[in-house]
């Protein structure tokens, strides 16, 4: 009885540390990496499409992309990298935010 609660205890402990963590350290830094897009910044889409940030609306984005200014408008989840990302000044843009929301609340 012990041994399969043993077993049990390292199969589930083995998959947090596989699966679950480092899903959530992705997930945390492409949100900090999404709070940094602004207009006039190139990112690149997850279908490989180049362009430059003309508006952000909400959760949507309207790309110009190259080489004739054709806009397409994307959910801003479906940016996967950002062309000359910085992530520490990003991490400090974003804890900059979080602390001026939290003033705000009081």
């Amino acid at each position: 009885m012990l041994i399969s609660l043993i077993i049990i205890l390292f199969f589930v402990v083995t998959i947090y540390f596989s699966l679950v963590r480092p899903e959530r350290n992705r997930a945390k830094k492409k949100a900090v990496m999404l709070n940094t897009v602004t207009g006039g910044v190139i990112v690149y889409t997850v279908d490989g499409i180049r362009g430059k940030v003309d508006r952000l609306e909400g959760m949507d984005m309207t790309l110009s992309c190259y080489p004739d200014d054709t806009m397409i408008t994307f959910n801003l989840e479906a940016v996967q990298c950002i062309e000359d990302y910085d992530e520490k000044s990003a991490k400090a843009k974003m804890k900059e935010k979080i602390k001026n929301a939290r003033v705000k609340k009081r």
